[in-house]
């Protein structure tokens, strides 16, 4: 029993001194702070110029988690943010202001773009260079391999922009139902077709096979980054007169959409903006 007394008060005596100790050691801990994180010029280009005119945010801080965690994906590189940025702001944001206006653009733009330096491809074989979601959030592939010393890679991501933008503007005011009669054939199977055989049918590029609202964006996105010179080069050089006639038939739907909901001399858009892809990609 004195035994076990002893080592019981022992055992007090250690337990008393630990927490003393522990005491000790907790008073001293100083205070824990946050460091302050200061703005990269990256942000503080993009806070001047996006985020405080427009109310639009740039992510490029790696988070795979707003991706697909299945995809070999990478960062932009830090010397490609600005400058891809900068071109969208002069060929995009710029270009529609000045034709639209401002309160136009503020109230359909995207509210964020998240970029990202690789492409992203599929298993069939396609590229993904661009996706929207809700019509507020636009994702930017191969921001790596954007160069305007290789005037397609801009007119590539311009393309990808407008295409995107333009699922915006018809999830906001939708466009005709004639537009889907002309070439009601869509097939989810694009890839298996050329640009030659998507001309053909009625299709400006084979992806516009996938369904009429990618079918209108493509319309969109290739005659606003193409000028009108250029476009009806394209179109007359068809060999199909049925494919001629529905490309023709779309163009006039998509003119006349822009001038009935938003009151935009499309035409007038695509010249500004074959203008500002030109000189990004000359200065």
């Amino acid at each position: 029993m004195k035994l076990n007394r002893i080592i019981t008060l022992l055992m007090l005596v250690i337990m008393a001194v630990s927490c003393g100790k522990k005491e000790d050691l907790a008073s001293e801990l100083p205070p824990i702070k946050t460091p302050d994180e200061q703005p990269l010029p990256q942000d503080i280009w993009i806070r001047d110029s996006l985020t405080i005119p427009y109310n639009i945010a740039v992510k490029y801080k790696w988070d795979a988690l707003e991706l697909d965690l299945y995809k070999t994906l990478v960062p932009p590189y830090e010397s490609q943010i600005v400058p891809s940025l900068k071109i969208v702001k002069q060929v995009w944001i710029d270009t529609y202001v000045a034709q639209a206006g401002n309160d136009f653009f503020k109230s359909l733009c995207p509210k964020q773009f998240l970029l990202v330096g690789s492409a992203n491809y599929e298993t069939d074989g396609s590229v993904i260079l661009g996706t929207a979601e809700a019509g507020r959030k636009v994702v930017l592939y191969n921001i790596n391999n954007l160069t305007t010393t290789k005037p397609a890679t801009v007119t590539k991501l311009m393309h990808v922009i407008e295409h995107e933008f333009t699922h915006i503007l018809h999830m906001n005011v939708r466009y005709p139902t004639e537009f889907k009669t002309l070439t009601p054939v869509y097939t989810s199977t694009w890839t298996n077709f050329t640009a030659d055989q998507a001309n053909a049918q009625g299709f400006i590029t084979p992806y516009a096979m996938n369904s009429s609202d990618e079918d209108f964006a493509e319309m969109v996105s290739t005659m606003v980054t193409t000028s009108k010179q250029e476009w009806d080069r394209m179109i007359n050089g068809i060999t199909s007169p049925t494919g001629r006639a529905a490309l023709r038939a779309k163009e006039n739907i998509v003119v006349n959409y822009f001038n009935d909901i938003y009151n935009i001399d499309f035409y007038a858009l695509q010249a500004r903006t074959v203008e500002a892809i030109q000189y990004v990609t000359s200065h």
